[in-house]
């Protein structure tokens, strides 16, 4: 067995149909784990994939309407509504969250802003949130992030995506501690801005361990016929600058 990595020309989504093209006609290749880019902007070329008889795993984010066989991964909604209720409490349950996301299509982004919203709207009526799309560059992530700060408009500021770690490092460079600033994923930009306490909680999602369970599950499927689930479901870890000692 031979696994090949395959990467998009960029991160658009037409890259990325582009890519499922070429793998469609490709009969060196049995099945793919793919991190979905669109909730729906992709299910032509998966669904085309399926049909030429190659299994197609996602994991991270998901293509729930396609006919991909098993998605591996959180539960997107549930994290937004998690992610909305600790930075409530951080914030008093009154106030102004500005949630940085950098796409429009992904999941992932489009369930946690559902759940950040909903849990909002059930039990925080003095928080107001405010969406914000920025393009994946981080030069407009930090432009827009550092006119928030500088403009003293937020009281807390949630970026969705791995590259949160903007948000504290524009803090950082405002010796800003006033504003409370979550995001998700840990790594190592992240770390070391929670323990200098310029954000405060990171939603860890452990995508390591999403791509092994997926390459796992995929493996006893293709050669044991072992059944699958159509979604298995991940765990998240609720990181503060504490956890990290232990």
């Amino acid at each position: 067995m031979n696994i090949d990595f395959y990467i998009p020309g960029d991160e658009s989504v037409d890259s990325m149909r582009e890519l499922l093209r070429q793998l469609v006609v490709d009969d060196t290749i049995d099945a793919g784990i793919m991190h979905a880019r669109s909730m729906s902007g992709l299910n032509e070329g998966i669904n085309r994939l399926v049909e030429a008889g190659k299994l197609v795993f996602t994991f991270g984010a998901d293509a729930p309407f396609s006919k991909r066989l098993c998605y591996v991964g959180p539960k997107a909604y549930e994290t937004g509504r998690i992610a909305a209720q600790l930075m409530a409490n951080y914030i008093g349950k009154r106030g102004e969250v500005y949630v940085i996301n950098q796409s429009e299509e992904e999941m992932q982004t489009l369930e946690r802003n559902r759940g950040i919203k909903d849990y909002m709207a059930e039990h925080c009526k003095e928080i107001r949130v405010h969406l914000i799309m920025v393009q994946k560059r981080e030069e407009e992530y930090y432009r827009t992030v550092k006119s928030l700060v500088e403009r003293q408009q937020a009281d807390g500021i949630l970026g969705t995506d791995a590259d949160c770690h903007i948000v504290g490092e524009v803090l950082r460079e405002q010796k800003n501690h006033g504003i409370v600033a979550m995001g998700f994923d840990l790594t190592e930009e992240t770390e070391k801005l929670l323990r200098e306490d310029y954000i405060q909680v990171i939603l860890s999602q452990n995508p390591e361990k999403q791509a092994y369970t997926a390459l796992q599950k995929l493996c006893e499927h293709m050669f044991y016929g072992t059944g699958v689930k159509k979604n298995i479901f991940t765990d998240i870890s609720v990181i503060t600058s504490e956890c990290l000692k232990y």
